[in-house]
C-alpha cells in the first residue's frame, strides 16, 4: 500500500479544502501479488490477477473509510475507472493487453459514487474514457463546450441524454497492430489492417465469435463509411 500512504497523509493536511485527487493504483497491471510471491508465469496469471484486484479493492476502502472518517464522503464525488481490461485466456490463447480489440480489454467498469447527486443505480448508456472529464468538471460547474467527449451527467440523473454518443471508437496498441472498431447500438464491427471486416451482434454474441458480416453487408458498409471519416487525415503512425 505504497501508494496509499501518500495519499493518506495528504488527506490528513487537505481534506478541509476542495480538492482534486488522482490515485493511480498499479498492482493490477505490474503484477504486484505475483512478484511478491515469485510465481509470475503465465500459468499463474489468472489467479495472480484475482489478488491483485483484492489489493486494488483494499486500497479503495482505505481511502473511503478515510473520506468518512473526515466527514467529507458524502461531499465527494468519487469516480472508478480503468484504461484498459485484460484478455487472460478467455477467447484467444494469450495473457496481455493493447495487441487486439475484444470486449475483455474495452469493456470496463466505470463507477460514479455521490451519495446527494447521482441515485444508485445501473447505467447502460455507452461510455467513453473522454467522456469522464467532462462528467467531473460538469459536476464542479465548470464545464466548457471545448471537449471531444461528453458529461455524462444527463444518464447519471436519470434523464435521456440526447447529446450523448451513440458511437464507440476503439483502436489496439498501435505498436502491435493496425485495428479499428466501432460499436454502435447493438453492432461491433472490427477492421484488420484496413481490409480485413468482422461484424458482430454483440447484445446476443457478447464474446463476438459468430462473425455476421455476411448477413449484413449493409450494416458493415455503414459503419465502415462511419470508421473511415473518423480517420480522415490521420497519419498511419497515429492510429
Amino acid at each position: 500500500y505504497q501508494t496509499n500512504s501518500d495519499v493518506l497523509n495528504w488527506l490528513e493536511n487537505n481534506a478541509h479544502k476542495k480538492f482534486f485527487l488522482f490515485v493511480h493504483y498499479f498492482d493490477i497491471h505490474r503484477d504486484t501479488f505475483g512478484r511478491e510471491h515469485n510465481r509470475t508465469g503465465k500459468e499463474h496469471k489468472e489467479e495472480n490477477y484475482d489478488h491483485n484486484v483484492s489489493l486494488s479493492d483494499e486500497a479503495v476502502r482505505q481511502l473511503v473509510n478515510t473520506l468518512k472518517e473526515k466527514n467529507i464522503f458524502d461531499d465527494t464525488l468519487i469516480v472508478l475507472l480503468s484504461d484498459h481490461g485484460e484478455t487472460i485466456y478467455e477467447k484467444y490463447n494469450k495473457v496481455g493487453h493493447g495487441w487486439d480489440i475484444c470486449p475483455h480489454e474495452f469493456n470496463t467498469p466505470l463507477i460514479m459514487h455521490h451519495p446527494r447527486r447521482i441515485p444508485p443505480q445501473q447505467v447502460i448508456h455507452l461510455s467513453r474514457t473522454i467522456d469522464v472529464m467532462p462528467t467531473i468538471l460538469d459536476f464542479a460547474e465548470a464545464l466548457k463546450n471545448t471537449f471531444d467527449g461528453k458529461s455524462l451527467t444527463p444518464v447519471l440523473r436519470g434523464e435521456a441524454g440526447e447529446d450523448l454518443p451513440r458511437v464507440v471508437i476503439m483502436e489496439n496498441y498501435a505498436g502491435f497492430r493496425n485495428i479499428k472498431a466501432i460499436k454502435k447500438d447493438h453492432w461491433f464491427y472490427i477492421l484488420r489492417d484496413n481490409q480485413i471486416e468482422e461484424l458482430y451482434h454483440d447484445k446476443e454474441d457478447h464474446q463476438l465469435n459468430h462473425n455476421v458480416l455476411n448477413d449484413h453487408q449493409e450494416v458493415a458498409q455503414r459503419l465502415r463509411a462511419t470508421l473511415d471519416t473518423a480517420y480522415t487525415g490521420r497519419k498511419e503512425d497515429q492510429i
